[in-house]
């Protein structure tokens, strides 16, 4: 995990694609073509690596890199610019996003939905997603080292 001690896990190839298959059933994308998600979640954590990379794979997702490092701003962009259908974030960075001074400029009307893990995801921001970015679709997550976790 992200937190407290480090600790060592061995990871099954089984594992990684079967998170990656239940998270994209999860979330829809089995009956979403053409989705397009912006991750600006990191590719060394299960939630970048496994719910992006494995996910497109297994369910032919077209991902969109905003920036080399994390950028609130980028994001913005990219799911505007990209016309991204699908946003996955930790709620700092969705926090982020919301408090960028010019997010009613962006034209985000193409993102129908998106996944809040990486650390507890207080009800209020959850909302606040919602209403200001106007996400329709929110989904609640735990990745860990060895199991995905969806709470809808």
């Amino acid at each position: 995990g992200t937190t407290g001690a480090p600790k060592g896990a061995t990871l099954s190839h089984h594992n990684i694609v079967n998170n990656a298959y239940f998270v994209g059933n999860r979330v829809g994308y089995r009956w979403k073509p053409h989705t397009r998600v912006c991750v600006p979640v990191p590719l060394y954590h299960c939630f970048g690596s496994i719910g992006g990379g494995i996910a497109m794979a297994l369910h032919g997702l077209t991902l969109v890199f905003p920036s080399a490092g994390y950028n609130g701003k980028a994001n913005l962009e990219a799911m505007e610019s990209e016309r991204c259908t699908f946003i996955y974030g930790t709620p700092t960075m969705y926090v982020d996003m919301l408090n960028q001074p010019d997010l009613a400029k962006y034209d985000l009307s193409s993102v129908e939905g998106g996944l809040m893990a990486g650390s507890p995801c207080p009800p209020e921001l959850v909302k606040k997603v919602v209403s200001l970015m106007d996400i329709k679709e929110m989904t609640v997550g735990r990745f860990s080292q060895t199991i995905l976790l969806i709470n809808g």
